[in-house]
């Protein structure tokens, strides 16, 4: 099930600041370098596929770019009663961007069909209604047999699917 982001005084200062071990009682951790290396087997290579598309320009991009950082990956949607969840999440990231965090949103119609629209009617949503800035990608499967191959990755690593939309995933600057 979706949870919102911990709001404690300090908690991600922490996180982002510590480059220590997330507890993982609480979030799904995976190796960093399976994250990167999931659609090539050069991790120079720039990787193809809907995990790897960003709407805005139509072209693949690597995710070995995020190496290093803390990741916060979300399955989204836009007509979800956790869509407010945008604000949060931009707000996050703004805050902590300069410090290594990326939010990474991937779009799904999975639940509820609550994401029906283009990508670029999506990336115009997320932008114009929520401010987003942080990197969104192709809209995607995430639980069919055709599943975005990032999160069958996040899925078989964790044990963890998403439930609903607004799942999320924390990966630290060690993949650890």
């Amino acid at each position: 099930m979706s949870t919102t982001i911990p709001a404690a005084p300090g908690y991600w200062d922490a996180i982002i600041g510590s480059g220590k071990a997330i507890d993982t009682d609480k979030y799904f951790v995976i190796s960093s370098d399976n994250l990167v290396n999931l659609n090539a087997k050069d991790p120079n290579v720039t990787t193809t596929g809907p995990a790897t598309v960003n709407p805005d320009t139509g072209k693949a991009e690597s995710l070995c770019q995020y190496q290093g950082k803390v990741l916060l990956i979300v399955n989204t949607a836009s007509y979800c009663g956790y869509t407010h969840q945008y604000e949060g999440l931009e707000a996050l990231y703004h805050k902590y961007k300069d410090r290594g965090l990326v939010v990474l949103g991937f779009p799904t119609n999975d639940f509820g069909e609550q994401e029906p629209g283009t990508n670029q009617e999506i990336a115009e949503f997320c932008r114009l209604t929520y401010g987003v800035e942080f990197p969104m990608f192709e809209k995607s499967s995430i639980k069919s047999i055709k599943a975005n191959p990032l999160f069958g990755e996040l899925i078989s690593r964790t044990g963890q699917a998403p439930q609903w939309n607004f799942h999320k995933y924390l990966v630290d600057r060690d993949g650890n």
